[in-house]
């Protein structure tokens, strides 16, 4: 099932674990959120919040922070 692109479409869709990536160089900091279970180091699917949009990031080589733990620090 297709759900719409926002950040409530992406929770339903199983899109459940967000990270921040900081800025690096050229790259923009980033706020996705992924499937449970996701692993960076292959080509995995995520939603950018920022875009509110789906996107395939292949082989991410940036630090990310799970959101709950930025909340805690």
């Amino acid at each position: 099932m297709a759900y719409e692109n926002s950040d409530n479409g992406a929770h339903l869709g199983g899109y459940t674990e967000e990270y921040m990536a900081e800025p690096d160089g050229p790259f923009a900091a980033l706020h996705i959120s992924v499937k449970p279970g996701t692993d960076f180091d292959t080509c995995f699917r995520a939603f950018d919040h920022d875009n509110q949009e789906y996107i395939w990031i292949k082989g991410w080589r940036r630090d990310f922070t799970a959101i709950e733990d930025c909340l805690e620090a």
